[in-house]
């Protein structure tokens, strides 16, 4: 008897667990993770969003409520979505570049190169 009440026990449990897990009606936006130039406005609000491969894309709703130095440009990271009105940004973190000595492998050698963006290095050993 005390087996029986225990399998019941357990079905009805199985049962519960099963019916819990529902369909979930959160929608997920698609949004994309990328590296964009955003360019603000007189009064420093976020209004144009610049990806890396495409045409600029004018900001309809910036979640994040960032501001920068007014009518200037920066390199941020972002999470966005594309839609009919524009780019919804939901997320952003911006970078600090600063100039300085990198030393890397080029051509299987050591190199030292005077920032990022320079293409060529200049060889030191």
């Amino acid at each position: 008897m005390k087996r029986r009440k225990l399998h019941v026990i357990w079905l009805w449990g199985l049962l519960f667990l099963m019916t819990a897990c529902g369909d979930d009606d959160y929608y997920y936006p698609s949004v994309k993770l990328e590296f964009v130039t955003v360019e603000a406005g007189e009064d420093g609000r976020i209004q144009t969003l610049i990806p890396d491969k495409g045409e600029a894309l004018p900001v309809a709703e910036d979640r994040t409520g960032s501001t920068i130095a007014a009518n200037t440009s920066r390199r941020v990271m972002s999470n966005y979505e594309t839609m009919e009105e524009g780019a919804k940004i939901y997320s952003m973190k911006c970078f600090r570049m600063e100039v300085r000595l990198l030393y890397i492998l080029c051509n299987r050698s050591l190199c030292r190169c005077l920032s990022r963006k320079m293409i060529r290095c200049i060889k030191t050993v």
